[in-house]
């Protein structure tokens, strides 16, 4: 048997200044093929469950978002990069 591809899948959580991240994604010949950011509001006294804001996905090099309400982005979309650089890190390091 000749093995064609192995594709590694793995679960992160992230938490910025901003915001929670669950994130799961794949890599497959130290290329990154998916990245799944579920992104949840940050706990509060007022507020300590975890409340789903959006998410970033990228997957066959394209990325999407979505946000519920009226979410800025921008601060997300930093946090996002941030986190794509220690993906793209860990690809390299296969």
């Amino acid at each position: 048997m000749d093995i064609l591809n192995v594709t590694t899948t793995k679960n992160a959580l992230s938490t910025t200044a901003n915001a929670t991240y669950n994130i799961e994604y794949s890599i497959s010949d130290n290329k990154i093929t998916k990245i799944i950011a579920a992104i949840y509001a940050l706990k509060t006294e007022v507020s300590p469950e975890e409340i789903y804001i959006g998410q970033i996905l990228f997957e066959n090099d394209n990325t999407t978002a979505s946000f519920t309400g009226k979410i800025s982005g921008s601060k997300l979309f930093a946090d996002y990069e941030t986190i794509l650089a220690e993906i793209e890190k860990d690809a390299k390091s296969k």
